[in-house]
């Protein structure tokens, strides 16, 4: 008689709170890659995004940002200027109502604040092609 091993799924730990933070204020663990990330990022005053697995967009978005930057690194290494390939890839994309051209329909609050923070994004003084 043979039996079968069932795994349990294993829940992530849930937030402890920390008696070093103030009242309903909870400790988070991040992988240190992505805690340095939004360090510097704070400490910069940066605008910052986070995409979240379970929307329905997130990957289509990830993905598209990874092809962007394959495009742009291939662009500068052809000596083309990075600003000029985003503005090339912008125009092609002209078929989306893209805020910069303006919204074409009434939003809500969370979509007008991603539209403002990929402004505030836009004319961030250190922008570069990610590294």
């Amino acid at each position: 008689m043979s039996k079968t091993a069932t795994a349990k799924k294993k829940e992530p730990a849930p937030a402890q709170e920390d008696p070093g933070l103030p009242v309903g204020m909870v400790r988070i663990t991040l992988p240190v890659c992505e805690a340095e990330c939004l360090m510097k990022a704070r400490f910069k005053n940066e605008p910052t995004f986070t995409l979240r697995a379970q929307d329905l967009t997130a990957a289509l978005t990830v993905e598209f940002w990874a092809s962007l930057n394959q495009h742009l690194r291939r662009a500068v290494r052809g000596g083309k200027d990075p600003k000029g390939a985003i503005d090339q890839v912008r125009a092609r994309l002209s078929f989306l109502p893209l805020h910069a051209t303006g919204p074409q329909e009434p939003i809500d609050a969370k979509l007008t604040g991603a539209f403002e923070t990929a402004e505030k994004m836009r004319t961030w003084p250190d922008r570069k092609v990610a590294d």
